[in-house]
């Protein structure tokens, strides 16, 4: 049986509960003055940043990942034209808390003293490089088990490992509870209670052992 060997993949599957919520926001505002929309979007967002603060989270904690400032035009058909409309000044920002924040709670907050900005919310897990260890050992174990398997009903016995392939595999860290994008005056009425699922992950290893020989006879 020299150089036989037995390639198997092994998929492994773990979930986490989610310790952090993750709030995107959106605030835009527009006007006919460059300098004007983008004061206006600023001023939003500082109502945001307080209005955050007097519930006990950092103005620090609020990072702006994008801000751009787009002109808006609107086609009059009857004189076959594009009339400028103004400007359209966004920042989007992100908020990370863990889970001894009341999300819904926050975003009520938000939603009577900062109106006329977006939010979309989800839950992750902090540890994401622990998550993704434990996603390849189980893959690794599954693999094991599924060579295992396959020698005992061949009647043969598994060698060393001879070779371990992985493909990066795009690892979702997020829950499946993922709300769109939403006016937060909708929030204004009652708070909103959440209770996220677990994240759930996959990763794929292929192993290749060696066919050590035929099993041993039964006692």
């Amino acid at each position: 049986m020299k150089d036989a060997v037995i390639r198997v993949q092994g998929r492994g599957e773990v979930g986490a509960e989610p310790d952090l919520v993750v709030l995107s926001f959106k605030a835009s505002d527009r006007s006919v003055d460059y300098a004007d929309a983008v004061a206006r979007a600023t001023r939003s967002v500082e109502s945001l940043r307080g209005t955050l603060e007097e519930h006990g989270v950092a103005r620090t904690d609020l990072k702006t990942v994008q801000f751009r400032v787009e002109t808006d035009y609107e086609w009059d058909s009857d004189h076959k034209e594009h009339l400028f409309l103004g400007y359209v000044a966004t920042h989007a920002l992100r908020l990370v808390l863990d889970r001894t924040h009341d999300p819904g709670k926050v975003l009520q907050a938000i939603a009577l003293e900062a109106p006329g900005v977006e939010v979309r919310i989800s839950f992750e897990v902090g540890d994401r490089r622990g998550f993704r260890q434990r996603l390849l050992a189980a893959a690794v174990e599954a693999a094991h088990e599924n060579a295992a398997t396959i020698a005992r009903a061949a009647g043969v016995r598994l060698g060393p490992v001879l070779g371990i392939e992985y493909g990066w595999t795009e690892v979702r860290y997020s829950s499946s509870l993922n709300m769109d994008t939403m006016d937060l005056s909708e929030l204004a009425a009652p708070v909103i209670s959440f209770e996220p699922e677990e994240v759930r992950g996959e990763e794929s290893v292929t192993v290749t052992y060696a066919i050590a020989g035929p099993a041993d006879p039964p006692r």
